[in-house]
């Protein structure tokens, strides 16, 4: 991949995307999912970011007076992979883009907890991050 395309793309992200993690409580212990959104409304700028960012473009019909917007979404291991090639190229979104790979590389991602799964340390690792990343986004 060509570091300007690279470069192009970590703008986008920087002024319209969304670094995040989010947290989802299904059981007793909570999962933590790395988000990377990108959204605007014009479609041929997203077609040409879903090249490097991959996934599928969704479109959302705009609310009265508004415009149609297209989207990317990459979650979790996609959204890592992407990160450690745009972190280099990232400014606004450096610091989520960084909480959110060592999501990746420090909470045993897909571990879940038990005698198997992931440690109470490793839980605590996780929504430390999300707690973070949740001050950075307000």
């Amino acid at each position: 991949m060509h570091k300007t395309e690279l470069a192009y793309v970590a703008g986008l992200i920087d002024g319209e995307g969304t670094v995040t993690i989010a947290k989802v409580k299904r059981t007793k212990s909570p999962h933590y999912q790395l988000h990377l959104r990108l959204e605007m409304t014009h479609r041929a700028t997203i077609e040409r970011a879903q090249k490097i960012l991959g996934g599928v473009i969704k479109e959302r019909a705009g609310k009265q007076g508004c415009k149609r917007s297209y989207r990317v979404v990459r979650v979790d291991n996609d959204a890592y992979l992407v990160l450690k090639l745009l972190q280099p190229y990232l400014t606004t979104k450096a610091e989520n883009a960084a909480l959110g790979i060592l999501l990746r590389e420090r909470g045993q991602w897909g571990q879940r907890r038990g005698s198997k799964g992931c440690t109470e340390q490793q839980l605590e690792i996780r929504e430390d991050l999300w707690q973070q990343v949740k001050v950075l986004n307000k």
